[in-house]
C-alpha cells in the first residue's frame, strides 16, 4: 500500500475511533407472568417492544447516551375475543387502552441525567386522528413513540 492511501486509511480509522458511540438503548422485561396482560406469552411481543424502543433511541437519543429501560408491566390494547377458537382476535373498545409501566435510566458516560419509574397509558387510543403505522401491536408503539418524543427528543444535556 503506497504511503498517501494508507494515510487516508489511517485518518479515517482514528476519525472513526473517537467519535462518540451509538445511543444504547437496554431494555428487559422484569417478571412477565405477573403482567396484568394475561395474553402477553409470546416473545414476540417482547420482541417488538423492544426493537420498537432501541429504534426510537437511535432516533432521538444523543449518540453518547446510555438508556436502561425495564418493563415492569404491559396491558395490551383491546382483548383477545375468548368466545372464539382460536382466540386469535383482539377486540378494541374504550375500556381496552394500552398501558406500559417501565423504570429508566438515562445516562451519559457516568452521570446519570434521569431515573424514574411511570406509567403510561393512552386512554383515547381509538380517537387518535393520525394514521398509525401497519403492522403488530401499533396502539403500543403509537403510546411510546408519543412518550419517548415528550421524555428524550430535544432534551437538553
Amino acid at each position: 500500500m503506497s504511503p498517501l492511501p494508507r494515510l487516508a486509511f489511517l485518518a479515517a480509522l482514528a476519525a472513526f475511533a473517537t467519535s462518540p458511540a451509538d445511543a444504547r438503548v437496554l431494555v428487559t422485561f422484569q417478571d412477565t407472568g405477573s403482567y396484568s396482560d394475561p395474553d402477553l406469552h409470546g416473545l414476540s411481543v417482547r420482541a417488538e417492544l423492544k426493537a420498537h424502543l432501541q429504534r426510537l433511541g437511535a432516533r432521538y437519543l444523543p449518540r453518547d447516551a446510555d438508556l436502561k429501560i425495564t418493563v415492569l408491566d404491559v396491558r395490551l390494547a383491546g382483548q383477545f375475543a375468548w368466545w372464539r377458537t382460536p382466540p386469535s382476535l383482539r377486540v378494541m373498545n374504550e375500556s381496552t387502552w394500552p398501558t406500559v409501566t417501565l423504570r429508566y435510566t438515562l445516562s451519559r458516560g457516568a452521570r446519570t441525567i434521569d431515573a424514574r419509574e411511570e406509567t403510561i397509558a393512552d386512554q383515547f387510543y381509538l380517537n387518535r386522528s393520525r394514521t398509525l403505522s401497519a403492522g403488530p401491536l401499533v396502539y403500543e408503539k403509537a403510546l411510546l413513540d408519543d412518550w419517548f418524543r415528550e421524555r428524550f427528543a430535544n432534551r437538553p444535556n
